[in-house]
């Protein structure tokens, strides 16, 4: 049995361009709903999905749909009354409907999602970049009224790359576009060079004026993961390919710390903080775990969320892990665990074809200890479609070169 085809691939590749727009439009227009557009836009998609017909192939379906399912009968045990439902509304929506990605990564036979979407998100950076060096007043008050920034001035504008949905996002996209652009640059005979220099750069500066530890510390681990599989595993580079790596490397800092040398003392700050990472979510963490009640099924979804804390109800601000064990349990987490860990032995089995869907899903995991990654509309859709593709049995196409080399 086969899932039947998409034939609405387009309407599924240009998400990321859709909704991005939206945000763009916001900074201009702070009235329009990007939430509701993104959740409108993976409605129309989840309705494709059933109208195509979803077909169960294998069990790990089931283990998606139980996570899907236990997600939304949390309400059962949801403490209404004493939490504003719309807690659970919201995390229904940012949270398990992007969940919707996930079989259309299984299906995406020409993987041209992954191109669309670096595409997509370096156009986003470029534009954040440019706000960051001009920092106009009316780009500042669009901060403020968000709640990025406390401050309409230019030296608030420049304490963290936040583009055009904030700076968490903003270092989590320049994180996976420095992984793409790397893998890119080792193709062979490739007619798109000067697209991955382009992202190679963009990124990389990016990830400097992000300023956050979680993408700083998660783009070391990748530039070791790709070392090893490019260097030693399939030999595919050089050691003079190592030469030029440095060489960029220390010429992106010598000129960020000329350009930029307030933000280059605050990333070095930054970098020397790492130790604190953990303790300064710790109360959050307790405060959160000591609200659970039954810890098999959790406080119902939603229960310790942003929403919920908006309303001046305890929250778990940072960190997807122990949020989700505090809102469905172990139950809940056991099976995202599952999940997770299935999709990556996949993808480290076939690493050669789906390296980029693993390093992504690594990245958000390894940010979702210390923030809520996973719920966020513009990253949980990529992480899901990644999952989708390391376990499907569809080759990477945009990295061909990659996948046939021996």
């Amino acid at each position: 049995m086969k899932f039947r085809k998409i034939a609405s691939d387009e309407v599924w590749n240009v998400y990321y361009f859709v909704v991005l727009l939206g945000y763009l439009l916001a900074v201009f227009y702070t009235n329009i709903p990007v939430g509701i557009l993104a959740t409108t836009y993976m409605m129309i998609l989840v309705i494709d999905l059933f109208r195509k017909g979803i077909i169960i192939q294998r069990y790990f379906d089931l283990l998606i749909l139980a996570y899907v399912f236990f997600s939304i009968i949390s309400l059962l045990w949801y403490p209404i009354g004493k939490i504003p439902i719309q807690a659970y509304v919201v995390e229904i929506t940012y949270g398990i409907l992007p969940i919707c990605f996930y079989f259309y990564g299984k299906v995406d036979k020409s993987a041209s999602f992954l191109p669309n979407f670096f595409k997509a998100i370096c156009l986003s950076l470029i534009v954040g970049i440019i706000f960051y060096i001009w920092a106009p007043m009316w780009y500042g008050n669009y901060l403020v009224e968000i709640g990025y920034s406390s401050n309409n001035q230019p030296s608030w504008i420049r304490s963290s790359l936040y583009s055009i949905y904030g700076a968490t996002i903003a270092s989590s996209f320049a994180t996976m576009l420095f992984f793409y652009s790397f893998m890119g640059l080792a193709q062979k005979g490739s007619k798109e060079k000067w697209l991955y220099w382009l992202y190679l750069i963009v990124s990389m500066i990016a990830l400097i004026l992000g300023l956050r530890r979680s993408a700083l510390l998660g783009s070391f681990i990748i530039i070791i993961i790709l070392h090893f599989f490019l260097y030693v595993k399939w030999r595919r580079l050089k050691a003079t390919h190592f030469i030029y790596e440095l060489l960029i490397v220390i010429g992106t800092l010598i000129l960020g710390w000329w350009l930029f040398p307030l933000q280059f003392e605050m990333l070095v700050t930054r970098i020397e903080m790492f130790s604190t990472a953990v303790s300064s979510r710790s109360d959050q963490w307790e405060l959160g775990l000591g609200l659970v009640t039954n810890h098999l099924i959790g406080l119902g979804l939603g229960a310790v969320s942003h929403t919920a804390g908006a309303y001046g109800f305890p929250a778990v601000h940072d960190g997807s892990i122990v949020r989700m064990y505090v809102e469905i349990g172990i139950i809940g987490v056991g099976i995202f665990l599952a999940i997770v860990t299935i999709a990556i032995l996949r993808g480290l089995f076939e690493a050669r074809s789906k390296i980029i869907e693993l390093g992504i899903i690594l990245l958000l995991l390894f940010q979702a200890t210390g923030s809520n990654v996973l719920v966020f509309q513009l990253l949980a859709p990529i992480f899901w479609y990644s999952i989708g593709r390391c376990i499907s049995k569809q080759d990477n196409k945009g990295l061909a070169d990659l996948r046939n080399s021996k």
